[in-house]
């Protein structure tokens, strides 16, 4: 009867979002403008919605698209995420969290997952940033050729907490994936971040410059254990090498993804080998 909504809760079924957000509406003084209302005033003043409810939501960032639902309060900029699960070919993930300033957007989330796609994650991150951040560039993949600039530099800054049974990344197949990732408009930096591979451990970080024609990837890490035969065979010269190796990387590339970059790989790489054959014979003394 007074025109006013308060407190109203929204529940939506086959919705779909674009990313990154627009900013979210006016304020109530400036209701009555926007709408060009006779007498400057809206004809329904949306006061508050405390809770948003989203069944069977499509989540679109550049060309990828995530599927599923979410359930979020909203208290002012503040929105706690109570519930998001989502999918995308084949690989699910649940997240929790709250985002403290939705105009940056601000926050600190924690996703959890069977299988994590880091190839794809990383990708709708730099399509997410590409389209806040105050800089044009463009991508090589299957991303849009160009990111657009807004007016005025981002201060999105978002924390997420990452726990994978399994992921991929370049190929990779991945175990007990772990790790702390920061996402800005310029870069995704994951610190620290840990996963099995080839038998072995990976325990460093990795960041990913997202400006530029094409992202760069950097790798920093000790791996211990190593399978070398399963490695050398990765890398497409199989029964070439045996036995296990432990060291430490720096690594930098650059592609549209991990995989790219891993075929532009350059940097240092100290190994420690333990009872290594080369075709049969022994270079590495055992011990």
């Amino acid at each position: 009867l007074s025109r006013r909504i308060e407190h109203g809760s929204v529940r939506l079924d086959g919705a779909r979002i674009e990313m990154p957000l627009p900013a979210v509406g006016a304020s109530p003084g400036d209701a009555g403008a926007a709408s060009g209302d006779e007498g400057g005033r809206a004809p329904v003043d949306i006061v508050s919605i405390d809770e948003i409810v989203l069944s069977n939501v499509e989540i679109v960032s550049g060309g990828r698209t995530l599927r599923g639902d979410i359930e979020a309060e909203l208290d002012g900029p503040r929105v706690e995420l109570r519930k998001v699960a989502l999918s995308a070919d084949g690989a699910d993930l649940s997240a929790s969290g709250t985002i403290t300033d939705l105009s940056g957007p601000i926050g600190e989330l924690t996703i959890t997952a069977g299988t994590l796609d880091l190839d794809q994650l990383l990708a709708f991150a730099g399509d997410f940033a590409g389209g806040v951040q105050p800089s044009a560039g463009g991508s090589s993949g299957p991303a849009p050729a160009a990111r657009p600039a807004p007016a005025a530099a981002s201060s999105m800054d978002i924390t997420v907490s990452l726990d994978a049974a399994r992921a991929r990344m370049g190929g990779l197949e991945l175990d007990t994936l772990t790790g702390r990732a920061r996402l800005t408009p310029d870069a995704l930096t994951i610190e620290p971040m840990a996963f099995g591979v080839f038998g072995g451990r990976y325990d460093g970080s990795m960041s990913v410059t997202l400006a530029g024609a094409a992202p760069s990837f950097r790798w920093t890490a000790s791996i211990d254990g190593v399978d070398v035969a399963a490695a050398t065979a990765f890398a497409g010269s199989p029964d070439t090498v045996s036995g296990r190796l432990s060291g430490t990387i720096d690594l930098a590339g650059r592609g549209a993804d991990a995989a790219m970059a891993i075929d532009t790989v350059r940097g240092t790489l100290r190994v420690d080998a333990v009872d290594a054959a080369d075709a049969g014979n022994s270079f590495v003394e055992p011990g």
